[in-house]
């Protein structure tokens, strides 16, 4: 095969050190640039989490706050995992056990409907 004969050939080939200084050095400048290129997403991100925006009822905030209200609706309504992951994560804390075998079900208590539904949950399991 050629791809065979093709890595028999160059099986041998030694890197000369001037070479292997060609080599490091594009790989520590393509390195610079990743990290300046992370480094100013990161800033930029920052100032958008800072921005002040409105909500609909008229209340100012910053976006961060926004987006996490936003995925903790996600959480209340939709018992979404994924979601209470971020916000346990923004919050510093590190769940105990990251396998989750059954869906998250979150039931707010307002009314004696609440309380329906807790004896419903009960009775499923």
């Amino acid at each position: 095969m050629a791809n065979d004969e093709n890595i028999k050939q160059h099986q041998f080939d030694v890197i000369t050190a001037s070479q292997q200084r060609e080599i490091a050095s594009k790989g520590g400048k393509a390195s610079a640039e990743a990290r300046k290129a992370k480094k100013d997403l990161q800033y930029f991100a920052r100032i958008v989490l800072d921005e002040i925006i409105t909500d609909k009822k008229g209340n100012e905030m910053p976006t961060r706050y926004a987006m996490l209200k936003s995925v903790l609706k996600k959480v209340l309504k939709d018992g979404d995992v994924s979601a209470f992951k971020a916000i346990a994560a923004q919050a510093g804390e590190q769940p105990q056990d990251t396998a989750v075998n059954a869906p998250v079900v979150v039931v707010v208590n307002t009314s004696d409907k609440g309380a329906k539904a807790m004896e419903q949950l009960k009775e499923i399991d």
